[in-house]
């Protein structure tokens, strides 16, 4: 897979002997709705994100469920309400009350 900018601009962090590589969230919603233009948008960040995580797994050696995280909103569309209820998500796995 060719590198991106963007992957050229932070993979020397994403190596997996950099004692501060991030640990990582991918996620997107799969509702294909309120008119053409959310639809391409769904369907592409659907698209993307499953190559993105991919590519950190095979060329970065993350691993899921371990340091990186992926949630496919079956319910979800790109719009507040929906990033909202993912940042809960996010927030969740990142800072687990003790």
């Amino acid at each position: 897979m060719p590198s991106s900018p963007l992957m050229q601009a932070v993979g020397e962090y994403l190596h997996q002997d950099n004692q501060y590589r991030p640990n990582l969230w991918i996620d997107w919603g799969c509702k294909r709705s309120d008119g053409f233009h959310n639809f391409v948008i769904e369907q592409q960040a659907a698209r993307w994100g499953r190559r993105m995580s991919e590519l950190l797994e095979k060329q970065y050696s993350y691993e899921l469920g371990k340091d990186l995280f992926k949630y496919e909103d079956k319910n979800g569309g790109h719009d507040e309400r929906a990033w909202s209820y993912r940042l809960g998500l996010v927030l969740k796995q990142f800072y687990k009350t003790m």
